[in-house]
């Protein structure tokens, strides 16, 4: 994966100073990447990833220092080129989709947290993905052009962003289109307020994200007629709903049992 990715990035300048540089740029692209594909949505969540999977990173990584800092990720993220970011990272995708069979979507309005710098201007990097079930893969996608009958899933992935923009017609519309056609529909952390407001959840056990500071999550979905369940990973029928990043693993297990 490592050497996949550096190959597709190799025109994305390492923007630090080569003797300050404790942590190679394909470790910290990788961990990134591998994270946000989770459900990660902040620097903290990231670096989080990286430690609870480091045993795996190091099968193909280097890790010189082991795993970086939240605080590592997010200075060399503000220093990147956005745009030379988003050519390399697209460019990757495209290439790994061209041997993909897979049919599982998730459509992902997440945006990482304080990508760009403000100083200088810079666009936040983003990451609107559509990833498929077989090789976890991340695409550009819009999902007012995504059509149901084109996959045999569609999972929408919360985090910062998310209801922003996926609370729209064309998300409640797709979510619709999934369930009528009884294919599997799966969201995550805030996005089940998603398929709430699309009607897909009424009568149906869910989970979504929430705090003990924070239920809007939970009022949101209840209101619209669903039984909030306080569990990570909630099926009920073809609709799988998770809690948070921590269940992602499980929520991905839920979602591919129903294609084994």
């Amino acid at each position: 994966m490592a050497n996949g990715i550096m190959e597709h990035f190799a025109e994305l300048l390492d923007p630090r100073q080569a003797s300050g540089r404790r942590h190679l740029l394909g470790d910290i692209l990788t961990i990134s990447i591998c994270a946000v594909i989770c459900a990660a949505d902040e620097w903290s969540e990231i670096e989080e990833f990286g430690r609870a999977k480091e045993s795996w990173f190091r099968t193909f990584l280097r890790l010189p220092h082991g795993i970086p800092s939240e605080d590592t990720l997010r200075r060399v993220f503000t220093m990147l080129d956005p745009d030379a970011f988003e050519r390399c990272f697209m460019q990757w995708m495209k290439t790994l989709s061209g041997s993909s069979k897979g049919k599982l979507i998730p459509i992902d309005g997440k945006t990482l947290r304080h990508s760009f710098d403000r100083a200088n201007g810079k666009a936040a990097i983003h990451m609107v993905s559509a990833w498929t079930v077989r090789n976890g893969l991340v695409l550009d996608e819009i999902v007012a052009d995504v059509k149901e009958g084109d996959y045999d899933a569609v999972v929408f992935a919360g985090g910062p962003g998310a209801l922003e923009n996926l609370d729209n017609e064309a998300s409640y519309r797709l979510a619709q289109e999934t369930v009528y056609k009884e294919k599997v529909l799966g969201a995550i952390c805030i996005a089940p307020v998603v398929l709430a407001r699309a009607g897909v959840l009424e009568g149906k056990k869910a989970v979504v994200w929430s705090s003990a500071d924070d239920t809007t999550g939970i009022d949101a979905i209840t209101e619209e007629g669903a039984e909030y369940i306080d569990e990570p990973v909630v099926k009920d029928g073809a609709v799988i709903t998770a809690r948070n990043p921590r269940a992602a693993q499980e929520f991905g297990e839920a979602l591919s049992a129903y294609f084994m």
